[in-house]
């Protein structure tokens, strides 16, 4: 067994003659959170899980504060986990920080990487000037310090509010579970690690399609922050903005946005002069439904939030690569914001429309990972 074998605890599944399909879990949780998706797939892909480092299954010997200091350090792990396998173009499906680590990784390789599915993914949590990401630094401070003074009291209280229902609810206990094997400085250290992170810079390197998924739900990423990666991906991308929060760890998780990868995994779309083009591929246009809070009610939450809660009433919108806005104006992701400020509404810098677009710029020296 190799060093990075054993440090991932990395495993393979399936043989399944359609690709390969990465999954990567989210802060809190570890390779067991995919155990209710794995079995749909397992019959036409090839399925790789592997546990992040600082995760509570993998070895605290292992994890490098300084190296884990950044969101770097993660992707490099990623590439290894790739090149120990001998990946040569996967579906890469990453949940919370692993969303942004594979779009980091694929800024590197991005033969790697045939599509990405970004799961409540977020490239900055703290508020700026011109951006809305949810959080204030004096409560980002809170939160660190409440996980450094009682980080199994914190635990308890976190994760019903993360995962949206009562710690009787399967999905509750399976992720408490999972957040009470982190050994609580490397908690804390990765905690400070995913929130102070602001990778917006990097979003134009990003060219492999994605696909965002985003709960209306989410206690950390505002809805609105789908919209951002969106418009900022260098990539082709589509949203998908769902009513529910995602319970991964569920047995009654919401299938249909990962097994929907079946239908656009890997069929390249006729050029304009009938010509099929090499890779990459590209996204079909799909259409997702969502619902949109008018009104979202005010937050008793003890710790910080910024995501907007409660269901009033529903549209549709269509996206694709060749339309970087919603075709029903009425219903556009604009309807989504919460309540913030005037100056602040993620606005997204002057640029040409989206055919005219040149290629992403290459990643420069300083980003090369």
């Amino acid at each position: 067994m190799g060093i990075v074998e054993e440090a991932h605890n990395l495993r393979v599944v399936g043989e399944g003659k359609r690709g390969v399909i990465v999954l990567a879990h989210g802060f809190g949780t570890d390779q067991s959170v995919w155990k209710h998706l794995v079995p749909h797939l397992v019959a036409d892909y090839r399925v790789v899980l592997f546990d992040t480092m600082g995760a509570g299954p993998t070895n605290p010997d292992y994890f490098d504060f300084a190296r884990y200091a950044t969101l770097e350090g993660y992707a490099l792990d990623l590439l290894a986990i790739l090149q120990e396998l001998g990946v040569e173009s996967c579906i890469y499906v990453g949940h919370s920080v692993s969303a942004v680590i594979g779009a980091l990784a694929s800024i590197s390789r991005p033969d790697l990487f045939s599509k990405l599915v970004l799961l409540s993914a977020s490239p900055r949590y703290l508020n700026d000037v011109d951006y809305y990401g949810g959080f204030e630094q004096d409560e980002l401070d809170e939160l660190f310090e409440a996980m450094r003074s009682n980080y199994k009291a914190w635990c308890s209280g976190f994760a019903p509010l993360c995962v949206g229902g009562d710690m009787e609810s399967v999905a509750v206990q399976e992720f408490s579970r999972t957040l009470f094997n982190i050994r609580p400085d490397i908690a804390l250290s990765v905690a400070q690690t995913i929130f102070q992170s602001d990778v917006r810079s990097l979003l134009p390197l990003v060219s492999v399609p994605c696909h965002i998924v985003q709960s209306t739900k989410d206690l950390a990423v505002p809805v609105v922050v789908s919209e951002y990666l969106h418009k900022h991906l260098g990539g082709d991308s589509i949203v998908e903005v769902r009513a529910g929060p995602v319970q991964l760890c569920s047995p009654g998780i919401p299938l249909l946005p990962f097994i929907s990868l079946r239908s656009y995994a890997a069929e390249p779309r006729p050029s304009p002069t009938g010509q099929n083009p090499a890779a990459p591929h590209h996204l079909h246009p799909i259409t997702l439904t969502h619902s949109c809070p008018t009104s979202p009610p005010a937050c008793s939450r003890p710790i910080p939030c910024g995501s907007p809660v409660g269901i009033d009433r529903s549209s549709t919108v269509q996206s694709s690569s060749a339309a970087r806005r919603c075709r029903a104006p009425p219903a556009s992701l604009n309807a989504l914001r919460p309540p913030i400020p005037s100056s602040v509404s993620n606005p997204s810098p002057a640029r040409l429309p989206r055919r005219q677009r040149r290629p992403p710029p290459r990643a420069p020296a300083s980003h090369a990972l």
